[in-house]
């Protein structure tokens, strides 16, 4: 079947399959050479190509000198001949003079070109269709007539028109524009020097710790007495004494340098806050327990403060201001005096004495009325500094040297 008959030259010719395949690709519509890319990527060639754009003789000008150049070479001659072209001089290498006791102030600064600065940008108000908002009313319109021109907001009324081909010519368009000339040619220019500071460089480098010292890196002295955690802690107006309130219902008088324990005071609650007389005449140590203040001696002090301290404590109690607070004296468990109990009827978290040591101010972080309480020790009474409920207070305080309250 792979058998033709040739007519041109009368024979049969068997077709091998190269030949076959050949066929079936004409057949199909596709390229015979089965290794032809239609789809070749185009190589440019660098070389040029060199074909002639007609066929027409060289003129004869083109093998024959030019008249133009001959008399352009000749008057060249002539004029080197006659010394009118001279060769260029080499540039001189020696050292230029300069003055040794001259300074720079006489040379010239090179001067910067300043740009010229800009005009402000117009805004709504110059606009042809402004918003509502910028249209005067008639009483604006007859106070920017009777102001100065220097007090007007605008040099004109802004007005609405319906498109840009009604507005009408600006009457002040040829004196403003003389004035900017004015401007740019009279008034002088500086040009500003900005300042070109890194934000990092403002900022403070903190010191090395080993600079900072001395500072606590050790343990001195070790306070071991308290069962329960220490809640309040306070120092004696000398610095020699501590005092140190804990959850055990218990406080202890401390010697600073020593660790020794002066004195334990035992209560029926839990310790919240405790604070020193700043008075060193008057070694009283307040302590604020579940509704009570108890004011106690301290025993830390000479024989003739411990006399003042034992006649602030005999003094009557019985004229209160108060009806609700009340004051009374208690005899120590350990026998060695008396101390003054206040039923402040709120459990108070913050006590501060006055700097003569006479007034004592307790704060309790509820809202009523006797959330805060100011006690007179020497007279034994209790005043209520307000009336009302002044929200949740949080610390007081008294001012060092004026008669304030904070």
């Amino acid at each position: 079947w792979r058998t033709i008959y040739d007519k041109l030259n009368d024979e049969k010719i068997v077709l091998s399959k190269e030949e076959m395949d050949i066929v079936h690709r004409i057949r199909q519509g596709k390229f015979p050479d089965r290794g032809f890319d239609p789809y070749k990527d185009y190589t440019p060639t660098s070389q040029p190509i060199i074909e002639s754009l007609h066929n027409a003789t060289a003129p004869k000008r083109s093998f024959i000198p030019s008249k133009h150049e001959e008399k352009m070479v000749a008057r060249i001659v002539r004029a080197i001949r006659n010394g009118w072209i001279r060769k260029a001089e080499p540039e001189d290498t020696k050292p230029k003079p300069y003055l040794i006791w001259d300074t720079d102030s006489s040379k010239s600064l090179p001067q910067h070109h300043i740009p010229a600065p800009k005009m402000k940008l117009p805004g709504h108000a110059e606009s042809y269709n402004p918003p509502p908002e910028y249209l005067p009313t008639e009483e604006e319109k007859a106070k920017w007539a009777l102001d100065a021109p220097e007090d007007r907001p605008y040099d004109f009324i802004p007005m609405k028109f319906d498109s840009l081909r009604e507005v009408s010519g600006y009457d002040n368009f040829v004196k403003e524009r003389f004035e900017r000339c004015l401007d740019l040619y009279l008034c002088p220019r500086a040009r500003k020097k900005r300042l070109n500071i890194d934000p990092e460089s403002l900022v403070p480098k903190l010191p090395s710790p080993d600079t900072l010292k001395p500072f606590p890196t050790e343990c001195l002295v070790t306070y071991e007495g308290h069962q329960e955690k220490v809640r309040t802690i306070s120092i004696s107006p000398d610095g020699q004494w501590l005092a140190s309130g804990s959850d055990d219902k218990s406080v202890y008088i401390w010697e600073v340098l020593t660790g020794r324990c002066k004195h334990k005071y035992e209560f029926d609650e839990v310790i919240d806050v405790v604070a020193w007389n700043p008075n060193p005449e008057t070694p009283i140590l307040a302590i604020a327990t579940y509704e009570k203040i108890t004011l106690v001696h301290t025993t830390t002090a000479s024989a003739e403060q411990h006399a003042t301290v034992a006649n602030l404590f005999s003094t009557d109690c019985g004229d209160q201001e108060q009806v609700k607070i009340k004051w009374r004296r208690e005899e120590e468990k350990s026998g060695t005096g008396y101390r003054m109990v206040i039923d402040v009827k709120k459990r108070m978290k913050s006590l501060v004495w006055h700097v003569k040591g006479d007034y004592l101010a307790a704060a309790s972080t509820d809202s009523t009325s006797i959330s805060v309480q100011i006690h007179r020790v020497s007279k034994g009474k209790t005043h209520i500094p307000f009336s009302k409920s002044k929200g949740y207070v949080q610390k007081v305080a008294f001012h060092p040297d004026k008669p304030l309250f904070f």
